[in-house]
């Protein structure tokens, strides 16, 4: 991280963070998309521990979940302090995209399958928060 990036109390701002983790979600979207995808929500950010300058970060980003023309995305950000003796999880989103044509009509994507206990936990993660933000669309639409 780099000073003109720091706040008053010496961390990292955090929407900083989180911009560098949706473009890495984005471009991990387009790898499954087949036409092209844009974001339809930010369904969650987690802000766990702050990130100081100095500190060297990991960011990782997964699709969890595909359904219709809908991928859903985590990202997470892992920090190595500067003197190397802590390396913890600062901060958790999820994205989701839908996958689109040139007239932003929805696709439809190929169906992802979980592969391990964890991947199962991060699939039905996603497969439930979908479902909540499309319930929650529908009351509005």
């Amino acid at each position: 991280m780099y000073p003109e990036k720091e706040n008053v109390p010496r961390s990292i701002f955090g929407g900083y963070l989180i911009r560098r983790a949706f473009e890495l979600s984005c471009i991990c979207s387009d790898l499954v998309a087949p036409i092209r995808s844009i974001i339809a929500a930010l369904t969650r950010i987690n802000f766990f521990h702050p990130v100081r300058i100095g500190d060297t970060l990991h960011f990782t980003s997964r699709v969890v979940y595909t359904s219709d023309s809908f991928i859903c995305v985590e990202a997470s950000i892992e920090r190595t302090s500067h003197d190397h003796t802590t390396k913890v999880l600062t901060n958790s989103c999820f994205f989701t995209f839908v996958n689109v044509e040139g007239e932003l009509a929805h696709q439809p994507l190929p169906e992802i399958y979980p592969a391990t206990y964890a991947e199962d936990a991060r699939y039905l993660a996603a497969h439930r928060s979908l479902q909540a933000l499309m319930e929650y669309h529908s009351i509005f639409l």
